[in-house]
């Protein structure tokens, strides 16, 4: 049986939340969604998604805590994950990196971009045979 594939989506803004969500639903991904990174960190230990997109510039929690958080939990430490910024500075993106994030994609982009670099990311894990979810 072939599932579709879940993405949690951690931002701060509720337009992108909805936009995103609504071009990779569009895609054929069910979608869940956290508007700050605690509440992120707790559906992603929760519902255990198969890719987690993240903003990096939030109020609280950044996206760089959220990502090492979810890095060190042994539930979700196979998660694919991407960040979503604005920030185009390469030492921010070696930060995301050094931390255990996948992908960036810099703010504006466009749903082809978006689209294809989460289909990008899961050629990566299949390639490398990482299973993120063994349990489910």
């Amino acid at each position: 049986m072939n599932m579709k594939k879940t993405i949690l989506l951690i931002d701060d803004s509720d337009f992108i939340l909805e936009t995103n969500k609504e071009l990779l639903e569009a895609a054929g991904y069910n979608i869940i969604t956290a508007n700050n990174g605690l509440q992120g960190i707790e559906v992603a230990i929760k519902e255990l998604p198969d890719m987690i997109i993240c903003n990096v510039s939030m109020p609280g929690l950044s996206g760089f805590e959220v990502v090492e958080q979810i890095k060190n939990n042994k539930r979700t430490s196979l998660t694919p994950f991407m960040f979503l910024t604005g920030f185009t500075d390469k030492s921010k993106m070696r930060e995301g990196r050094e931390k255990g994030a996948d992908d960036y994609l810099t703010k504006p982009y466009t749903k082809k971009e978006l689209i294809g670099a989460v289909d990008a990311l899961w050629r990566m894990y299949e390639r490398k045979n990482i299973n993120p979810n063994p349990r489910k």
